[in-house]
């Protein structure tokens, strides 16, 4: 059995999105979803749905891109850089996700983002700290036989299954229309436990946080993967997906600190 565990990342504890569940004999089942408390700390709970060999899929930027670290590193105020903005500001990560299936990630860059990043690592960090597990970037593909770490991307694994990536963050009623219809694909493919409780968050919860961990990324109830488009057309169930996502980092060119 794999424990999967999704976070929606954000800045504030209380806006951070959770989800765990397992894979055990070849079936998904998404266990329980909910949202960061400012009473128990996010790494605390995270730290608790550890059990065995496990994936954390986060939906945020890890690492910078590397030429803006070499660039800023001998930069002077008031002097020009040698790159343009595509290679200060996005990953090679970002760039193959756009080229793939013609969705731009927020540049890390450029973008407010960045804080929401700075939070996620720094969240990883407490979790180190509370178990005293290493939580490395998952770079090979395979079963795993301990606890590591993975960027994912919802909207990449949306679009790499068909699915709409607008209007399912909405409050409205066009947003929740859009909520029942990803946990209506979902539930194709995984099982919700509970699941009265779990689609009621689902279908009211607008941020990403378990397709942060049914394909590794965070989406309104079904993500869990900054997934590479290409393993996934070839990956088919959500078991698959979530095994090749640590194989799509490693492609997409991500790094514990500067990513390429």
């Amino acid at each position: 059995m794999t424990t999967l565990i999704g976070i929606d990342a954000a800045t504030k504890a209380k806006n951070i999105g959770l989800a765990r569940g397992r894979i055990d004999d070849g079936a998904v089942v998404i266990e329980e979803v909910m949202l960061g408390s400012e009473i128990e700390s996010v790494a605390s709970t995270v730290a608790g749905w550890i059990a065995g060999p496990t994936v954390i899929a986060v939906d945020a930027p890890l690492g910078w891109p590397a030429p803006m670290a070499t660039a800023l590193s001998a930069h002077r105020a008031g002097e020009k850089t040698a790159l343009d903005g595509n290679d200060m500001f996005a990953r090679l990560t970002d760039r193959t996700v756009h080229r793939l299936v013609g969705k731009r990630p927020l540049e890390v860059g450029a973008n407010l983002i960045a804080r929401a990043a700075l939070a996620t690592l720094d969240l990883i960090e407490q979790v180190r700290e509370v178990t005293g597990l290493r939580l490395p970037l998952l770079w090979t593909l395979g079963p795993r036989a301990h606890v590591g770490v993975i960027e994912v991307y919802p909207a990449a694994t949306l679009l790499g299954r068909g699915l709409a990536t607008n209007d399912y963050k909405k409050k409205d009623e066009a947003g929740r229309d859009a909520r029942r219809r990803l946990v209506g694909k979902l539930l194709e493919e995984v099982e919700l436990l509970p699941e009265r409780k779990t689609l009621e968050i689902c279908t009211s919860w607008s941020r990403d946080s378990k397709v942060a961990e049914s394909t590794m990324e965070p989406t309104s109830c079904g993500d869990l993967r900054r997934s590479h488009p290409s393993t996934q057309a070839q990956s088919g169930p959500i078991r698959q997906t979530i095994l090749s996502a640590s194989h799509s980092t490693h492609r997409s060119g991500l790094a514990p600190s500067t990513s390429r």
